[in-house]
């Protein structure tokens, strides 16, 4: 998946449904496949998503992958509610829903 991400002139490697592996362990594994340095480790989605959107200028197209239609991301043993369409809709407008 890093080979494919190196195409984009900025990347942000985030994680997602750690379930029991580290955060450090998955940034580090996905790091190691960037053909490029022109990339951002943020451990958090949500705050992944968030610099993401925020950084983006008029003419730029933030591509999230992976969780899609999904409302929520494993962390441990537990799911915790979460959206990615919540969360850039949070960020560009301020709305604020029940899975944020």
């Amino acid at each position: 998946m890093a080979e494919k991400a190196s195409a984009a002139d900025h990347v942000i490697i985030t994680t997602n449904n750690l379930g029991k592996e580290s955060v450090s362990t998955i940034l580090s594994g996905f790091e190691k496949g960037m053909q490029h340095d022109n990339y951002t480790l943020i451990g958090d989605l949500r705050e992944a998503v968030r610099t993401a959107v925020a950084q983006a200028g008029k003419d730029d197209i933030v591509l999230l992958t992976d969780k899609g239609h999904e409302t929520s991301q494993l962390v441990g043993d537990d799911r915790i509610p979460y959206s990615d369409k919540d969360t850039v809709l949070e960020q560009l407008f301020g709305i604020h829903s029940k899975s944020s």
